[in-house]
This record gives C-alpha cells, structure tokens and sequence, in this order.
C-alpha cells in the first residue's frame, strides 16, 4: 500500500469502518513523521573591510581598469565582466582586510550583573525576597 522508502515515516494507522462517507471503503488515519532533511549552504564570499581604502588600492584599480579599455573593443560584454570581477577580486585580496564578523552576546551586561546580584544573595542569606521587593 506505502512504497517502502516511506514506510519508516508511519507511526500509527487507525481505520474507522462506522464512518458514514456514503462508499464501501473504509477511512484511514494515519499519524505520519517526516524527517526533513537540512538545505547545505554553499560557501559564503569573502567580506573585505572598505572603510579603510588605501591609496595603493585606488591606484592599481584605475592602472589596470586603463589597461582594460585599451582593448576593449574586440572582447565580449561577458569577457569585459568576467576581467573587472577578476580585477576587483585581485586587488581586494592584495590590499584590503578581510572584515570581521563580531557576534554579539546573547544576555545583556545588566543581566549578568543581576545574576550574580542574586546568586551572592543566595549564597549569603539563603532567601531572595529582598531582591524581589526592589
């Protein structure tokens, strides 16, 4: 009745034969569990740190850019995209940092502060009711 690749998915499988669906069948319920399956990402692109350009940069950008419209005209519009990408890439991985990503804490600073407000509470007095009462 199920393929066998699907088989694993059912859990529980109940007929109910005193349905009234005007048919000589009888209804099924079946309790199913799906096991998903997780989508992979592919790699992510390198961020470089643009706030910070260096005057190298900017000068082998417009060199080599110079160069490239020098031959322009027998290339193809792909050809020209693929070469300014390759262009970028290069000197972006010469001359730029890579930009680092800061993660930010889960629980704020005052949290902490008043976890261990209430931990010393603990450990002192053995009640925290004045700490509620503030």
């Amino acid at each position: 009745m199920i393929e066998k690749r699907w088989a694993s998915t059912i859990q529980n499988v109940i007929t109910k034969p005193n349905a009234d669906c005007d048919t000589d069948h009888e209804l099924l319920v079946a309790t199913l569990e799906l096991k998903l399956k997780c989508k992979k990402n592919g790699a992510r692109p390198i961020r470089y740190n643009v706030k910070d350009i260096s005057e190298n940069f900017k000068i082998e950008i417009k060199n080599r850019f110079e160069t490239l419209l020098g031959d322009i005209e027998e290339k193809e519009p792909e050809e020209i995209a693929n070469e300014v990408k390759a262009i970028y890439m290069e000197t972006a991985e010469k001359h730029l940092s890579k930009r680092c990503s800061r993660k930010q804490s889960w629980i704020s600073e005052e949290t902490l502060k008043k976890i261990k407000e209430r931990k010393e509470a603990k450990a002192t007095s053995g009640a925290t009711s004045d700490l509620y009462n503030k």
